[in-house]
């Protein structure tokens, strides 16, 4: 049987990624500092599209 292996911090990545784009563009601007995941996520240029 073939084994998947998933890499949870992607998996993490993504799911924040489908959370914040669906926030408000004021809100998200005043939560950048939260993390620096989340900083680094609304950096994205897709993140805007």
């Amino acid at each position: 049987m073939k084994k998947c292996r998933v890499d949870l911090e992607n998996v993490a990545e993504e799911i924040i990624y489908n959370i914040l784009v669906n926030i408000p563009a004021r809100t998200l601007y005043d939560l950048r500092p939260v993390c620096k995941l989340w900083y680094n996520l609304m950096e994205y240029p897709e993140f805007y599209c």
